[in-house]
């Protein structure tokens, strides 16, 4: 069983005064047996900040503080090995085995996914915001993803040493909703790819 904690450093007035207040919270949680493999996590981020690229940061003013929008990230992905008998994935990702030759496995991974983004104004920079046309007043944002994904692990082993990837791709579902300009919640289906790579 492991356990890390990570707190941040406490910055100086004056860059909270430049800045502005950020809140950033992060829980992740991993299980890993001899075929399957579960990473869940939820993740909380407020408070940003848009700097002007065209300037050097010196004062305050040349910062857009924007402590109002709030953003929210909770999935989880899932992985399946299909050859535990040759390939260890606990060897590679928690060292709680050690793999003692070169080998790989088909992996069959999978995710679901919920992001959402809220502010009380556009979120959208003047630049941005033209090429998304009906949604260019974008301040609430909402999806929800479904993906399978096909793929490989290998891990090379060289005396004491080893290196593994891994990687999967697939198609993915989004249920999207989004209040448009009208204010009115629009409501959208697409699909997409999902890409599981580690390295």
């Amino acid at each position: 069983i492991a356990a890390e904690v990570t707190v941040a450093v406490p910055i100086d007035e004056r860059s909270r005064t430049t800045y502005g207040t950020s809140d950033a919270r992060d829980l992740q949680a991993n299980f890993l047996g001899k075929r399957w493999g579960i990473d869940v996590y939820t993740q909380k981020y407020s408070g940003f900040y848009v700097p002007n690229p065209n300037q050097t940061p010196t004062t305050p003013d040349l910062f857009i503080k924007r402590s109002d929008i709030e953003l929210r990230n909770t999935g989880a992905n899932v992985r399946y090995v299909f050859n535990k008998d040759r390939f260890s994935q606990r060897s590679a990702y928690n060292y709680s085995e050690r793999q003692l030759k070169s080998a790989g496995s088909f992996v069959l991974s999978g995710s679901l996914n919920t992001f959402d983004l809220h502010a009380d104004s556009a979120v959208l920079t003047q630049q941005v915001a033209p090429a998304i046309s009906s949604t260019s007043t974008l301040k609430d944002f909402k999806y929800s993803a479904f993906s399978v994904a096909p793929g490989y692990s290998y891990s090379i082993i060289y005396k004491s040493f080893f290196l593994n990837g891994s990687f999967s791709l697939g198609p993915a579902h989004y249920w999207i909703q989004y209040t448009a300009p009208d204010q009115s919640t629009q409501y959208n289906i697409t699909l997409n790819t999902f890409a599981d790579v580690r390295v």
